[in-house]
């Protein structure tokens, strides 16, 4: 499959230390393919951030192989890349303008029923800074065709 356009409902709920949860909803436009790797097969989405998320110049692709392994990669003002596998703890570098920052990703699930057609991929990882607990995170992406 060739990239496709679609459109793109991204969700994103978090909960830092003790506070309330905040959701933020990004509705955008943006494109789906295929992944070969090897014997696995997997999906790519990448779409452009937007000023509700406080990176106007970035762009992120998310790509799954399944419901084991993802990954956010986040290019333009901000660089960063998670890299989420079921049940691990990961260290992903985390770059600004003022500097690098190591965090660990402990994904708790991944869920993800994407397919030529469009679907679904739900993430719900927490990060911590040193050990600590920094925040607990949940990301859906609903993809539609256009």
């Amino acid at each position: 499959m060739k990239k496709k356009n679609v459109n793109i409902v991204l969700r994103s709920t978090s909960v830092i230390a003790d506070s309330e949860p905040e959701t933020m909803e990004l509705i955008t436009d943006g494109t789906l393919e295929r992944l070969e790797d090897g014997d696995k097969s997997g999906w790519r989405v990448t779409y452009d951030d937007a000023e509700l998320t406080g990176l106007v110049n970035s762009s992120t692709t998310v790509s799954c192989f399944g419901n084991d392994t993802a990954s956010m990669h986040r290019t333009g003002d901000l660089t960063q890349e998670l890299v989420m596998e079921n049940g691990q703890l990961r260290r992903c570098l985390y770059e600004t303008e003022y500097g690098s920052m190591l965090f660990g990703v402990y994904t708790k699930s991944i869920e993800n029923t994407i397919s030529d057609e469009g679907g679904e991929l739900k993430l719900s990882y927490s990060i911590e800074s040193n050990g600590d607990l920094v925040a607990d995170n949940r990301v859906e992406l609903s993809i539609t065709g256009r």
